[in-house]
């Protein structure tokens, strides 16, 4: 396999040798990318509705899934949630792809509740019928293997690559000239230099260019790629001229009088319109989505989140929690994933500030075809803002740092309690303007320790003064750090 990568890349780019080693590391990242790199210039119009598929065939009665949940068969390969089917398989007749036949079909399935494929359609077409018929006929011989209970819906990319990184070195100006004649007639809209065949041509001396080390190569690398386009549309009209030629001969030359030349021009436009509503979940994915994360919000003592019996009580800190949902978006169940507060009041509070956040989320996103399997939220609990810390007198604080001490006490960690009041941050910018010399930032968890001690010290000692004074003359008396 290494090695029909390293001559694909050498016929294409002869002129810019890539070292193997390289290759060698870059080869798990090209395949997918020089793949799902054609996918644009092989969209289409959204065609008129489709029947769904006959009888099954055979040839893929019993997917195969392997340790990522791949299916195999003969001139198939599954990249992510896409199928690419090469000339011969099975459901990709070498008579269709001999015409220049290619594309990529959108296929939506209902499914039954044991996961098995009802009924299928096209909602876009690779504008070729017989293609469009051949990915239904694959489409209903597949099953949900996903992670969740089968939906009611599912959908399926199967991309039909007549070209390939072996086949584009043995394309003929003929072939090439087929090819175009056919995006011509079923797609006028696509730029003829963006035919599947060129598209991975450039691809390969894209990616070869770029790996340059040397500066001067790296400079002749980026005028070769700048003449990709303007050497394809020209490869187009001299294999138009020239059919016995080989494409590849054609491309490469041209390629490198424009590049010697400093000859330029823009990139083809995709004439893709964007595709009918969004789709529902790949039949294809069977990996378990990673919760989706609904970000971090503060919740003060103003605020009607924050139970009273908490803030009476000096409760506060963030709660970390996760709820599990439906294939509707529902919540089925809601946890605490961490509390940094150790209070109970707040962690039950937290669950209902995701609970109405998601509410209120979820009427705004109904439109989605597919829900997430998990939210996540951070509820930080702050008893003071920037105008009560600036009050708070000693003797308040010392009855928070109380509450604060009883209510962590089973906690593994330790955070400051002045860092969670939020007045160590506005100590020490109070400090640095005073002495903008010092690296404050330069704290440890010891010297927090040793800070928030003698800051409960310097109130019991004048109760009345305020705290934020008080941290102030704290920090202050700290020793200075080299």
């Amino acid at each position: 396999m290494l090695g029909r990568w390293c001559r694909g890349l050498r016929l294409l780019s002869n002129n810019y040798p890539m070292p193997i080693s390289t290759l060698r590391r870059s080869l798990r990242l090209l395949v997918p990318v020089l793949l799902l790199a054609v996918l644009p210039a092989f969209a289409a119009e959204p065609p008129a509705p489709a029947s769904a598929a006959s009888a099954p065939i055979g040839d893929l009665a019993a997917p195969k899934v392997g340790y990522q949940g791949r299916l195999t068969a003969a001139g198939l390969v599954q990249v992510g949630d896409l199928l690419m089917l090469s000339p011969g398989a099975a459901w990709y007749p070498e008579s269709d792809a001999a015409i220049g036949a290619q594309g990529t079909a959108l296929v939506v399935m209902d499914l039954t509740r044991d996961g098995q494929v009802a009924k299928a359609r096209i909602v876009q077409s690779t504008q070729a019928p017989a293609l469009d018929r051949q990915a239904l006929r694959l489409a209903s011989q597949l099953h949900w293997m996903g992670a969740r209970k089968a939906p009611p819906q599912a959908s399926l990319r199967v991309l039909f690559s007549r070209d390939s990184i072996d086949s584009v070195q043995k394309k003929s100006c003929a072939e090439l000239n087929q090819d175009v004649a056919w995006l011509k007639a079923h797609r006028p809209v696509q730029p003829p230099e963006n035919v599947g065949a060129l598209r991975v041509a450039r691809n390969l001396v894209s990616f070869n260019t770029s790996w340059m080390a040397d500066r001067h190569d790296r400079e002749a690398g980026r005028s070769v790629r700048d003449a990709l386009f303007l050497a394809s549309r020209r490869t187009v009209a001299e294999c138009g001229a020239q059919p016995d030629k080989l494409m590849k001969d054609v491309f490469n030359h041209l390629l490198h009088e424009a590049s010697k030349a400093r000859e330029t021009a823009p990139a083809s436009p995709d004439n893709v319109p964007d595709e009918a509503g969004p789709l529902p979940r790949s039949i294809l994915h069977t990996q378990r989505d990673e919760p989706i994360s609904l970000g971090s919000i503060t919740v003060t003592r103003g605020d009607a989140e924050y139970p009273q019996a908490a803030l009476t009580a000096g409760a506060q800190g963030e709660v970390e929690v996760r709820a599990e949902l439906d294939e509707a978006g529902m919540i089925e169940r809601v946890a605490t994933k961490s509390d940094r507060s150790g209070s109970p009041m707040l962690a039950n509070a937290a669950q209902e500030v995701l609970r109405r956040r998601w509410t209120e989320a979820r009427l705004e996103k109904k439109h989605l075809a597919t829900w997430p399997v998990a939210i996540e939220m951070t509820v930080g609990f702050k008893r003071d803002d920037t105008d009560s810390i600036t009050s708070l007198d000693c003797a308040t604080y010392r009855l928070d740092a109380t509450a604060w001490r009883g209510y962590r006490l089973h906690l593994p960690d330790f955070r400051s309690l002045t860092d969670v009041l939020g007045m160590r941050a506005m100590g020490l910018i109070s400090f640095k303007g005073r002495q903008p010399q010092r690296d404050t930032a330069m704290f440890n968890d010891k010297d927090r320790l040793a800070e928030m001690n003698a800051l409960e010290e310097a109130c019991d000692a004048a109760p009345q003064k305020l705290a934020i004074d008080a941290l102030i003359d704290v920090i202050d008396a700290m020793p200075v750090r080299p």
